[in-house]
């Protein structure tokens, strides 16, 4: 018996977020989907740093991110 943690599991997510597109040029008339992912990335990376405590051992990684498949398109 060791007191402590000795294995670890890793699990997956998958999350899709929706917006309104437009053109790149009037992005004021989109709801941006690429500023959610962005604000969803940097909120979920705060969970480990400010919502565990350091004395528990947690990991979170966002391992990939697609957005759009344009380069003019929101």
């Amino acid at each position: 018996y060791r007191p402590g943690v000795i294995l670890s599991a890793g699990d997956s997510l998958k999350i899709r977020l929706f917006g309104r597109g437009s053109h790149g040029s009037q992005p004021q008339t989109s709801i941006d989907p690429v500023i959610m992912a962005a604000s969803t990335t940097l909120r979920l990376q705060t969970i480990v740093s400010r919502e565990i405590s350091p004395m528990d051992n947690a990991v979170l990684t966002i391992g990939a991110l697609q957005a759009g498949t344009k380069e003019n398109i929101i």
